[in-house]
């Protein structure tokens, strides 16, 4: 929009002064002037040779020798290169409009792949793998992730006019359908203040007060209830916005009609329909569009069949329609090609940090802060707010004063409530003799998350041990919005960007959990084995769904997802997990481990001798012969296992199961059981022979998670992860103190347990949700909240972290300035004409936003 005027002038004048200086290297003189030059010649030839030498009408070709004869052969031919000439122009035009048709639509750049029109229509860059995974936008960004492009802004005539959406939830049972549609916001539709109209939109289902609030007719009159647009809603919405505003200024701008249109009817059309498509930038799309431009001509331009049949003349008619294909086209990419670029960097530019605040502890800080601290309502307010009790003095910040000092509550502190000297004086203090770093325990992000992975990747790179992400399925419910209907494609771009970021800040000895149900872990594992390589696939763990199901129809409840499970290369060594041993029934009675029955006596009694001989197995022997030592020593009794296999349990591991008498021989005749002692003969019937068994009432942890829950039941939050879930996760992928990074953070269950397992975190969400949901519950978590896993690992709080605001693509956009417009319009006044063209075809953005606040100058 900005750079508006100079497009336009390229496309209307430039670009068709281009395609006149391509044709001029074919035309000719005009027909009329031939006709009479050739009328000329054939008066001098009968002047020279006679009327006879001409047959017909026709000279004959012996006479052509003589120079007067070849000059009037040349003008004959030239006629027929006007011909030529035209009709190649005319195929020009047309196979430049062909071409670029397939790939833009309404102005935007559609992703198709056409290299014949014969019998595939449709082909994919391969370079002979044995299975390619391609998807149409595979080299492009996705820049459209939630709140991305959630403001639409417009300036004009010293007002800011912005399009704000809201999100809304309405009841179930008041629901038209599936599709969502744009209201006013009915609380405060529009709030003008300092030459700026917020203008508050919510998008959401419709409702039956929609039906009666936004009466939507038919040509015949009669109320729609059904088949309604977002377009027919916009008629009353534009009546609405404009009986809202009270002033006269920004009403009267909104209502200047251009083209058969108001301006309000042509930015509300573009807001809408902005949100409901999707947003690609591409990575390359010179060098695309020049590629798929080469294939054209040759399948569509150089017909080969029609070459092999046709005179000479007509070969050089193709080549030239094929030239002259080429150079226009060109001309046309790199202009396009200059603005997809521009976009493209500001999309890959790394973003400002915008906003940095900490939240830390009482505990940790220093007394010296105290009485500020307290002084500080807002704080106060918070903590209130969260649950944490009434804080007035001093007092009120401890549990206890005794003889070993104040023991202090694990009140969180956030920075962002207090002014920038008291949180340097903080730091300092608290950095006298520790990096902050150090200190630090972990980092919560507020931004888009390719933006923060792009940002971290500098200070992260290869650090990470363990990355969880739970990205939203692919459902194609709300997750996404979709234009063209690109609903898997615009879901694998947006992963496979994110995966191939996060593998780059892995550790060689790091790994990753990828959550995901039935609607996307195909294309998941496809893109996980592109990326990370398939041999670094590890498992794929089957955990609960455990979110209240409705019922289907024609298929079987899903009651499962999975954990994709991948290692970022063979140094990874996973931490072995066990876990008590799943459900045992006796009779009536189900149990779901030991220390149920050892809470109820009366059930211990009952079942005690069964119970017990339960969790008795047999030493377990596996493939493969043991290097050293093959043989195991019980109670005395050497004991070897069969051939070609090996004892599972390591001498070490049996002299501790022998310690805590959880080790035992059974003699072979009549079952005598052995506890302690040396075994040299059964006392009851004097056999020598004895069985070793381990009592054993835990076990490995497979690929089957269903022992625990894979959900929280917080109705506030669904899709809340359980926290025994991720202690499972961490637990096997790392240990103390390495870092755990979670870019699709949610409810902020990755950072909680990580934090209260004592390992380094990252976590990054966008939008209000980050502060009403992650960046709340990691104080609550440093209050030492109860909940999860708290009670099982004892947790009793404290921390110290910091959480940064990042810039996002939609504020460098709102930002961009054209400090050196004024030198290009100078520049293009003095130059000539080729080098003007050059100038707003290459160099025109990059050069006029040199030195933009919006743009780190290098």
């Amino acid at each position: 929009n900005y750079k508006r005027k100079e497009i336009e002038d390229f496309i209307e004048n430039d670009l068709i002064k281009a395609v006149e200086k391509e044709f001029k290297k074919y035309k000719v003189q005009s027909y009329k002037e031939l006709v009479e030059k050739i009328e000329e010649k054939e008066r001098k030839i009968k002047e020279d040779f006679g009327d006879y030498i001409f047959t017909s009408g026709k000279l004959k070709e012996k006479y052509g020798e003589t120079p007067v004869v070849s000059e009037y052969f040349e003008l004959k031919k030239q006629t027929e290169d006007i011909d030529i000439t035209e009709s190649v122009q005319a195929q020009t035009f047309n196979d430049l409009y062909n071409f670029f048709s397939r790939y833009y639509e309404d102005g935007d750049f559609i992703s198709k792949r056409r290299y014949s029109s014969k019998h595939n229509k449709y082909a994919i860059p391969y370079n002979g793998e044995e299975v390619k995974l391609y998807w149409a936008n595979f080299d492009q960004y996705y820049i459209k992730t939630g709140e991305i492009f959630k403001d639409y802004v417009f300036n004009q005539n010293g007002w800011r006019f912005i399009f704000k959406t809201t999100l809304a939830e309405v009841e179930a049972g008041n629901v038209k359908g599936k599709r969502r549609y744009f209201f006013l916001s009915p609380d405060k539709p529009v709030d003008i203040k300092d030459n700026i109209c917020l203008i508050n939109f919510e998008y959401r289902l419709l409702t039956d007060e929609d039906l009666i609030e936004y009466p939507v007719k038919t040509k015949a009159g009669v109320l729609k209830k059904t088949g309604i647009t977002q377009d027919d809603l916009n008629v009353i919405l534009k009546d609405k916005i404009i009986d809202s505003i009270n002033l006269p200024e920004p009403k009267n701008f909104l209502l200047e009609i251009k083209n058969g249109k108001t301006k309000l009817e042509k930015h509300l059309y573009k807001f809408t329909r902005k949100i409901t498509s999707d947003f690609f930038i591409h990575k390359d799309l010179k060098g695309f569009l020049e590629r798929e431009l080469d294939y054209f001509i040759k399948a569509e331009v150089l017909d080969i069949d029609s070459l092999d049949t046709e005179k000479e003349r007509y070969f050089d008619r193709h080549i030239t329609r094929a030239k002259v294909v080429k150079n226009i086209g060109k001309k046309i990419i790199e202009f396009l090609s200059q603005i997809e670029d521009f976009q493209k960097m500001l999309w890959e530019k790394i973003k400002f940090v915008l906003k940095t605040d900490y939240v830390i502890t009482i505990d940790r800080i220093p007394e010296e802060f105290q009485t500020e601290i307290i002084n500080n309502k807002e704080q106060l307010k918070e903590w209130k707010e969260l649950g944490f009790g009434e804080i007035n003095k001093k007092e009120d910040l401890m549990i206890k004063k005794d003889l070993f000092g104040a023991k202090y509550k694990k009140l969180p502190i956030d920075t962002k409530y207090s002014n920038q000297d008291f949180k340097e004086r903080l730091l300092e203090k608290l950095t006298e003799k520790e990096n902050l770093d150090d200190l630090i325990d972990g980092v919560l992000i507020k931004s888009e998350n390719l933006q923060a992975l792009k940002l971290l990747l500098e200070k992260y790179r290869e650090k990470v041990k363990c990355i969880y992400i739970d990205p939203p399925f692919n459902t194609g419910t709300n997750e996404f919005l979709y234009k063209n209907k690109y609903l898997d494609s615009s879901w694998i771009s947006m992963m496979f960007d994110r995966l191939y970021l996060g593998k780059k800040s892995l550790k060689d000895d790091g790994s990753i959990y990828t959550r995901i149900d039935y609607h996307g872990n195909h294309y998941v594992r496809s893109l996980m084995d592109m990326i990370f390589g398939a041999e670094k696939f590890r498992n794929e763990v089957i955990i609960n769904r455990s979110k209240q199901t409705k019922g289907a129809t024609n298929i079987f409840l899903n009651k499962t997802e999975s954990l994709l499970f991948y290692e970022n290369n063979e140094k990874f060594s996973l931490n072995e997990l066990k876990r008590e041993k799943e459900l045992i029934k006796f009779g009536k009675i189900l149990l779901k481990n030991y220390k149920l029955i050892l809470k109820n006596n009366s059930i211990y009694k009952e079942i005690k001798d069964s119970f017990n001989e339960i969790f008795w197995l047999p030493f377990l022997h596996l493939y493969g012969e043991q290097k050293n030592k093959p043989e195991r020593i019980i109670f005395g009794l050497k004991i070897y296992p069969p051939k070609d296999r090996h004892w599972a349990f390591s001498q070490e591991n049996l002299d501790i199961a022998i310690s805590e008498r959880r080790a035992r021989l059974n003699c072979v005749i009549c079952g005598y059981k052995h506890y302690n002692g040396i075994w040299k003969k059964c006392p009851k019937c004097n056999s020598e022979k004895a069985n070793p068994e381990i009592y054993n009432v835990e076990e490995l942890v497979t690929t089957n998670w269903t022992d625990i829950p894979g959900y929280s039941q917080d109705p506030n939050f669904p899709t809340r992860n359980a926290e025994e879930l991720l202690k499972r996760v961490i637990e096997s992928a790392s240990k103390e103190n390495d870092i755990i990074i979670d870019y699709f953070l949610g409810s902020g269950t990755t950072t909680a347990v990580a934090h209260k397992l004592g390992r380094k975190w990252i976590g990054v969400e966008m939008g209000e949700f980050f502060e009403n949901i992650p960046l709340e519950r990691m104080k609550k978590v440093f209050y030492g909240e109860k909940t999860g896993i708290s009670k099982e690992i004892k947790w009793q709080g404290g921390g110290f972290f910091k959480y940064h605001y990042l810039e996002q693509y939609e504020d460098t956009i709102h930002n961009i300035e054209f400090p050196q417009e004024e030198k290009g319009q100078k520049i293009l006044y003095f130059l000539p004409e080729e080098e003007k063209s050059e100038y707003l075809m290459k160099y025109m953005l990059k050069f006029e936003t040199e030195g933009s606040p919006s743009l780190l100058n290098l």
